[in-house]
């Protein structure tokens, strides 16, 4: 079942949420503006095992909603992921 594409709101970016940070060794740096962005690559879904906790930024992570983590793209961002076998 498809979900309708939500309608991008401009909304402050997080700054608690956007700081660099370190993560197995490997230091991540998020976007600090808003700019077109595209990437291929691969998607993948967290579900039931995180279901009910807590995001990186406080949130409660709800396997029933809209949501998707990356590693740069500041927070909060819209993005579309298409798959690529069947659009």
């Amino acid at each position: 079942m498809r979900e309708p594409d939500p309608v991008p709101k401009h909304e402050p970016l997080l700054a608690r949420a956007n700081r660099p940070y370190r993560v197995m060794g490997q230091d991540f740096a998020p976007m600090t503006e808003r700019k077109p962005y595209k990437k291929q690559g691969v998607a993948s879904w967290y579900g039931q095992r995180f279901h009910g906790k807590p995001t990186s930024t406080g949130e409660t992570y709800d396997m029933y909603q809209m949501t998707a983590a990356h590693p740069t793209l500041p927070l909060p961002s819209y993005a579309r992921v298409t798959r690529l076998d069947n659009g």
